[in-house]
């Protein structure tokens, strides 16, 4: 049975988010609540495409967010066995009404000034879509932004100080996508194929990229490879991250908070698979276009050039060379520091 709960009717905007609930239901039923209820959010219609696979849980959803205006909650069984975030977000998409879409996930922070100004870029045709980077935030960290021990800008101004403990790494490029809902069925969705963890995102904001010729096809563009130093970013993520880079210079990222991820699911594990569709897919699209010869070489040039162009000192920004472990400079207690040794960290 499906259920679709009601909207505001006055929103430019659309936040896109898929909910699945095998694991870990209680941290993103909380997560869940938590954003669409935070200030400024009852203005933006929140559309969430729910697989409702008839546990209590899911009930608990139900009951939590389709009650509330602005959410439009649509709960069904749309499928069985692994999580299919693309097939989510697509079925999401079809029910959003706003011309805007945004397109993240659960553990993302609400931040309704930043989506406002992000979506006015793109609805004015400042920027054709917009890419923030996404901090990933550590359970220290995340648990103090929530009970507001710790503001964002104080994570900011961390982050770009070089102090490790509030974060675990930068994704740039990340999945967290403004975009013109029209464009997103011009570039035909979400692949429905990639089942599992990983790679669905790149694929659509790849072929996104491509759609307003904003990457160039190069000999690189298949490699896959990742630092934990965006500018020493490779492949289709150098290529996607030259679009990420001025948000970062403006300190306009987003906050993922913090979650476990378990040791041999089943989820994370179709990466690996979701990564070869993924390649087959580049090449592909490699084998059908001709070659760029004037694509930019590196990151790292084009971060001094736009820094030099925006006006802003580089050096303040040379926390995205760091490729320094996660786990560095957060081991400052006893605790922390036992733990790590003995492998619980």
């Amino acid at each position: 049975m499906a259920t679709l709960s009601k909207h505001s009717p006055d929103s430019k905007l659309a936040i896109v988010i898929p909910v699945d609930l095998p694991r870990r239901p209680g941290d993103l039923i909380s997560k869940l609540e938590r954003f669409v209820r935070a200030p400024g959010m009852a203005g933006m219609e929140i559309v969430i495409a729910h697989n409702d696979r008839g546990t209590k849980q899911d009930l608990a959803l139900r009951r939590t967010l389709g009650v509330l205006p602005h959410v439009r909650l649509f709960s069904a069984r749309f499928y069985t066995g692994s999580v299919n975030s693309g097939f989510l977000r697509n079925r999401a998409v079809e029910f959003a009404e706003a011309p805007i879409i945004l397109l993240l996930d659960a553990d993302i922070v609400s931040n309704p000034e930043l989506f406002s100004e992000c979506s006015n870029r793109v609805s004015s045709g400042e920027a054709p879509f917009i890419m923030l980077p996404c901090l990933y935030l550590t359970k220290w960290a995340s648990k103090r932004l929530i009970t507001d021990k710790i503001s964002a800008d104080e994570i900011l101004d961390a982050y770009f100080s070089f102090r490790r403990r509030h974060f675990q790494h930068m994704a740039s490029p990340s999945s967290i996508l403004f975009l013109r809902k029209d464009e997103y069925w011009e570039i035909g969705g979400f692949d429905e194929a990639f089942v599992g963890h990983g790679y669905e995102d790149f694929d659509f904001a790849l072929r996104l990229a491509l759609h307003h010729g904003m990457i160039p096809i190069c000999e690189d563009l298949l490699e896959n490879r990742s630092y934990r130093a965006p500018l020493l970013a490779e492949g289709f993520r150098k290529y996607l991250g030259h679009i990420s880079l001025p948000y970062i210079l403006e300190k306009k990222i987003a906050f993922h908070l913090f979650h476990k991820k378990p040791v041999g699911d089943s989820y994370y594990q179709a990466r690996a698979a979701n990564a070869e569709r993924f390649g087959r897919k580049v090449r592909d699209i490699m084998s059908r276009s001709s070659y760029d010869a004037t694509a930019p070489s590196s990151l790292i040039d084009a971060f001094f050039s736009l820094c030099r162009e925006v006006g802003v000192e580089a050096r303040d920004y040379f926390v995205l060379f760091d490729t320094r472990p996660g786990y560095i400079d957060r081991l400052s207690t006893w605790t922390e520091r036992f733990r790590f040794l003995i492998g619980q960290h």
